[in-house]
C-alpha cells in the first residue's frame, strides 16, 4: 500500500529554462517511489514536453498535464482519465474558433492545438509559434 500521494509541478518548479531533471532531483524522487510514495507530476504543458524531463526516471509515475485535463500512467502510458473532447466535438467548434481564435486541446489522437492564425494579433501569433518550436510543444 502506497504512503500517499507526492504532486509536484514540474515548469518552473523541478525544471527550469528547460533543462533536464537534475540528477540529486532524480534520485530523491526515486527513494520517494523505493519508500512508498506514489509521485504526480502536473503541469500546464504538453505530454510530449513534460515527457522529455520525466522519461528518464527509473520508477513509474503518474502525469496529469494541460493543467489536469487528463491523467495517464507512465511508463505503460496508461490512459487513467481523460476530460479532452473527441474530434468531432473539436469540429463543431471551427466557427468559434475561427470568429474568436480560441485555443483547443485534443489528444485522443495525439496532441492537437486548434487555434485560427488570422484571429491573432502579429505579436501573439509570434509568441505561440515560439512556444510551438522553442518548447517542442
Amino acid at each position: 500500500m502506497a504512503q500517499g500521494i507526492i504532486a509536484l509541478d514540474i515548469d518552473g518548479t523541478l525544471v527550469h529554462r528547460h533543462q533536464p531533471l537534475s540528477r540529486p532531483l532524480s534520485e530523491f524522487l526515486a527513494s520517494l517511489h523505493h519508500d512508498g510514495w506514489e509521485i504526480l507530476f502536473a503541469t500546464g504543458r504538453t505530454i510530449r514536453w513534460s515527457l522529455e524531463h520525466l522519461s528518464s526516471l527509473p520508477f513509474p509515475f503518474f502525469l496529469a498535464p494541460y493543467n489536469g485535463a487528463c491523467l495517464y500512467s507512465f511508463p505503460d502510458g496508461g490512459v487513467l482519465s481523460s476530460a479532452f473532447m473527441d474530434r468531432s466535438s473539436v469540429l463543431q467548434l471551427e466557427q468559434y474558433s475561427t470568429r474568436f481564435g480560441s485555443v483547443v486541446y485534443e489528444a485522443r489522437g495525439g496532441e492537437r492545438i486548434l487555434y485560427t492564425e488570422k484571429s491573432f494579433p502579429p505579436p501573439i501569433l509570434t509568441h505561440l509559434r515560439n512556444r510551438q518550436l522553442g518548447q517542442n510543444e
